[in-house]
């Protein structure tokens, strides 16, 4: 059973200061950007065109045929748009919360960075690099928190909402949330499932985790990917300060420090799924 999870919007807490606190600290993300634009970049068919020399027979051109003309094929008409839904999933369970140390000064969180702190991080940087696109997103985060339900679902920023302060409030405080175990097989499945649902071209899965995974879990991995491949969907896994080596999980994955979580690693990942 899933449970899907959301909460209040409070005014005392200024978002805006927290997002620009995150965005100005990474100052070399243009390569960043430029790959996560690649990534959003699908062909949109706009239409068909007759009468050309090569493409797909027209049935409706025999009679040109009959007279030895070349021009009896059609084409598609494609052009590259902004047609990708991107889901931001996040791991929210309890060993995303133990203390790390980081050797920042400007922010109030720093001397006691953890990876759930990190997954914020990730998030708001894509989530502002997608929402200045056309492209769809969801940024939710999944843990085990209610004994009764198998998973519970934090919606942080719904399909089809703008990136408003109240987005940006759920986003800021992910990490206020009651963190439990990581059921990553039925969260991921479930994760595959919401998305599957959106109307687009291309779809990617962006999962942030420290890879902390029963076992059992990590054999049904493969499944999970191969499910997602048939729904035209492809998992990038992002493993945050992990002991874990996620690229022995999934196919497209990177483990990423904490203090370089926009470094080369994250950035051969987005260029390889580009």
């Amino acid at each position: 059973m899933t449970t899907l999870s959301d909460w209040g919007y409070d005014k005392a807490i200024n978002p805006e200061k927290i997002w620009s606190t995150i965005l100005a600290r990474n100052t070399s993300m243009g390569a960043v950007r430029s790959k996560i634009l690649k990534i959003l970049q699908a062909e949109d068919q706009i239409g068909r065109s007759n009468r050309e020399t090569k493409g797909k027979l027209d049935r409706k051109a025999f009679s040109r045929f009959a007279t030895g003309q070349a021009d009896i094929f059609t084409q598609r008409n494609v052009k590259l748009a902004e047609n990708t839904a991107v889901s931001i999933f996040i791991d929210t369970s309890s060993s995303m919360y133990q203390r790390k140390s980081r050797g920042l000064k400007d922010f109030e969180l720093d001397k006691n960075y953890r990876a759930i702190d990190g997954a914020r991080e990730v998030s708001i940087q894509l989530s502002n690099i997608i929402s200045k696109t056309n492209s769809e997103f969801a940024v939710q985060g999944f843990t085990d928190a209610s004994s009764k339900t198998d998973v519970t679902i934090y919606q942080y920023k719904k399909w089809g909402k703008k990136l408003t302060p109240k987005e940006k409030f759920k986003i800021s405080t992910l990490d206020c949330v009651n963190a439990s175990g990581t059921p990553v097989y039925e969260s991921l499945r479930w994760a595959i499932q919401d998305i599957s649902k959106v109307q687009s071209k291309k779809k990617v899965l962006f999962i942030i985790t420290d890879a902390v995974f029963h076992y059992n879990a990590i054999k049904q991995i493969p499944y999970l990917e191969s499910l997602a491949e048939k729904l035209g969907i492809k998992i990038v896994a992002i493993g945050l300060e992990t002991n874990s080596d996620l690229t022995g999980m999934f196919k497209h994955s990177a483990n990423v420090n904490l203090d370089d979580l926009f470094g080369q690693s994250f950035g051969q990942i987005l260029k390889a799924i580009s």
